[in-house]
């Protein structure tokens, strides 16, 4: 594993936190962002299970390494599904909720249906895996007031719903790209919903890069130095450059190519005391290895790449990691915070 060139090793003293987390949006969950036809064999037979989740098992466990896995709740309802959660969380690896039907826009919605989103994930997770989540992120990192609001009404002790990037315009009409261009300008019900809600609402790229007490009804907004840690919520925002602010996550990341993912995932490392690294479960599906998903320029370069390139990526960002910050569980750095915050 690795890109061929040592990375210098950073004195421990000076090593980042490393928070590795994994998106489990099925097959059939990423068709509907995109508005779509789902197929029968989507939900029981989906790759980014059986091959994607099977692959990110193998790797993490080849250098132990601890992740979080975040999964939506009608997945959890398969039988193969939840056996593969299941053997996730026995590798120590944690299991954190992403919603119970993966609905974009999660936070436009009314705040009963937000609730009943995050509670029946987290009863349809404690039943496969025999454990309640403690953390939560929205599709499309919908960090809106409403969300946030509702996930500590449930009482989780974080959430990792905020992308602080200035790039939320681009990347918001890139979704719209892919929408059209996969849907061939339907204006289907479906189509015109797919993709709304991408990247929260407000000036999210204010909010700090590293984990923060963050105010519900201002997600961007720091409450550091008021109340207590226990009656806050903990935000855990995805890692971005340090100036530009552009998300680093290997979604993005691969599909613009290694020379610049190493450079700015380097700086991210360099620049912050905890990074929230993420994955996707297709990050290890090839693109022949899942029908159905967009095309065009922007899709085969987001999906369609073959499996041993998108593996030799996921290698190299790993090693990079582990080599310059040290993996925490993030449930091992939740309670690591409060701890802390505790002792003062």
């Amino acid at each position: 594993m690795g890109d061929g060139k040592r990375h210098r090793m950073v004195p421990a003293l000076e090593r980042p936190t490393v928070l590795i987390h994994v998106d489990l949006d099925g097959l059939w969950a990423v068709k509907r962002v995109y508005g779509l036809p789902e197929t029968s064999s989507d939900m029981h037979q989906d790759p980014v299970y059986s091959l994607g989740a099977a692959r990110f098992l193998d790797l993490f466990s080849q250098a132990q390494a601890p992740a979080t896995f975040f999964v939506v709740g009608r997945d959890c309802e398969i039988p193969e599904k939840a056996a593969l959660l299941r053997c996730l969380a026995e590798r120590g690896h944690e299991i954190a909720n992403h919603s119970y039907s993966h609905a974009v826009g999660l936070g436009r919605r009314s705040a009963q249906t937000i609730d009943r989103e995050i509670a029946q994930a987290s009863d349809a997770i404690q039943q496969a895996v025999g454990r309640r989540p403690i953390g939560f992120r929205a599709p499309g990192f919908d960090a809106s007031p409403a969300v946030l609001q509702a996930v500590r009404r449930a009482g989780l002790d974080y959430d990792a719903s905020l992308l602080p990037t200035r790039a939320g315009p681009l990347l918001r009409a890139a979704a719209r790209f892919l929408r059209s261009s996969a849907a061939q300008g339907s204006s289907s019900p479906a189509c015109r919903r797919a993709g709304v809600g991408h990247y929260g609402s407000g000036p999210v790229w204010r909010a700090p890069r590293a984990p923060y007490r963050c105010d519900p009804d201002r997600p961007w907004r720091s409450l550091a130095g008021r109340g207590s840690m226990r009656s806050s919520l903990l935000e855990l925002p995805v890692a971005v450059t340090p100036r530009l602010r552009l998300p680093v996550h290997a979604s993005i990341a691969m599909a613009v190519g290694w020379a610049w993912a190493r450079r700015a995932l380097e700086a991210a490392l360099q620049s912050s005391g905890t990074v929230v690294y993420l994955f996707h479960g297709l990050d290890l599906v090839g693109g022949d290895e899942a029908e159905g998903l967009p095309g065009g320029f922007v899709g085969r370069r987001v999906f369609a790449l073959p499996y041993r390139r998108k593996r030799d990526f996921v290698e190299r960002s790993l090693h990079l990691l582990l080599s310059t910050g040290d993996v925490l569980l993030t449930g091992s750095f939740v309670e690591r915070v409060r701890q802390r915050a505790a002792d003062r």
